[in-house]
């Protein structure tokens, strides 16, 4: 049965480019008069009519379908959905129940992955989620090479990436942190490899938030139901790397600038939050799949001698090939952690089942100050940014192995 909306107060869809029209109802209410007997059903409507109930609750036992906007469960039994007149014929606009916000047309036969990005302050959320976007879209790099090819399908993602991208990658000024909570950037994912649709919603917000475990309830269901996260660290937020930087490159960090606790707090908050959500039992392991990302590493890659994997790579043969570089990359990167800070390491070991470390660098190198700017010597280039994707995404089993 088709049903049509009549909420006219209802907020209008992220990507909805034309009014959808006021319709009829296709049906009215007979009067409260004596009804007829129900006819039987047959044993094929009856069987039928079982399967769709056992169909509907493993849909929602296992989350199959969530909004990507708000996270809300959705049920394609239960959905609404507007019918939009194009020029030839309708079309069916299915629209989230709790946010009101417009769901793709293959949202019921594709999935959703949240991959929710972590980090603190002066961490580079903000150039990372802008410069995965970039080499997703604009240029030729291991995913293309992977056959991944995507785009951002709600406007107000567009329009968040586009003020980014011409701040960053046209004007090659450094981008600010981010102060206020940004509308989240649904990305749409194909896999021409194996006919594979997924969505994943990134979401960029002030890296405060992330210390603060009354926030994270609040406005991050995006973490509550992460299939991956990607966490952040600032190299200067670990104190040995900071006083190698400063020891080699003498000026470039002011004295008292950073601490050492940002990283082991939002740790302990992220495990709080987990275990608040029901998503972790006491003393069990955080089962999402976790990328622990050492974000600006090219300010330590000589000191430290840190190999950082390029993002665009002629010689990729298949994703196995890249999967071994990140097993190496990360042992190295693992080795790094244990002479400088070993706790960390160790409350990885012990609350994340399933992590691997990865050098990144969005920038692929330090801003310069040119006046009041802050700018990109010869522009961005970027390094490692990919590695943690694609690693998420074959765990979450949207790449597999050719």
């Amino acid at each position: 049965m088709e049903y049509t909306d009549q909420d006219t107060d209802a907020q209008a869809p992220l990507s909805s480019t034309m009014d959808i029209p006021e319709m009829e109802p296709i049906f009215t209410l007979p009067p409260l008069t004596a009804s007829p007997p129900l006819p039987r059903l047959s044993l094929i409507e009856r069987i039928t009519g079982a399967l769709d109930a056992i169909r509907a609750y493993f849909d929602i036992l296992f989350n199959r379908f969530q909004c990507p906007y708000c996270f809300a469960n959705v049920h394609h039994r239960m959905k609404e959905y507007n019918i939009r007149i194009g020029h030839r014929k309708a079309v069916k606009l299915y629209r989230c129940a709790s946010c009101r916000s417009e769901l793709p047309s293959d949202f019921f036969a594709s999935r959703t992955t949240s991959l929710a990005v972590v980090g603190g302050e002066k961490s580079g959320k903000t150039s990372f989620i802008t410069l995965f976007c970039e080499l997703l879209m604009h240029r030729k790099s291991l995913l293309g090479d992977l056959g991944i090819y995507g785009s951002i399908i709600n406007q107000e993602g567009k329009d968040q990436f586009e003020y980014n991208r011409s701040m960053l990658i046209q004007q090659h000024l450094s981008l600010f942190g981010t102060t206020e909570d940004q509308r989240p950037i649904v990305v749409r994912l194909h896999n021409k490899h194996h006919k594979k649709v997924t969505y994943i919603t990134l979401l960029d917000s002030p890296g405060e938030q992330f210390s603060h475990i009354e926030v994270l309830i609040q406005k991050h269901p995006n973490l509550q139901y992460a299939k991956g996260i990607i966490f952040l660290m600032n190299p200067l937020d670990i104190s040995e790397l900071l006083r190698m930087v400063q020891k080699e490159r003498p000026g470039t960090i002011a004295s008292g600038t950073y601490t050492n606790n940002n990283n082991f707090d939002i740790l302990e908050t992220l495990y709080q939050f987990y275990l608040r959500t029901g998503r972790v039992r006491p003393n069990r392991k955080i089962k999402a799949h976790t990328a622990f990302c050492l974000s600006r590493a090219d300010m330590i890659e000589e000191i430290a001698n840190l190999y950082i994997p390029p993002d665009f790579d002629p010689d990729v043969e298949d994703v196995q090939d890249i999967l071994s570089e990140v097993d190496m990359v990360s042992a190295d990167l693992r080795e790094l952690l244990e002479e400088t800070d070993k706790k960390l390491l160790n409350i990885m070991d012990k609350q994340y089942r399933n992590y691997r470390l990865f050098p990144v660098s969005p920038l692929g190198k330090m801003p310069s100050k040119d006046g009041m700017d802050l700018r990109v010597p010869g522009g961005v280039d970027p390094k490692g940014v990919l590695q943690p994707f694609i690693w998420l995404l074959q765990q979450t089993k949207f790449i597999t192995e050719q």
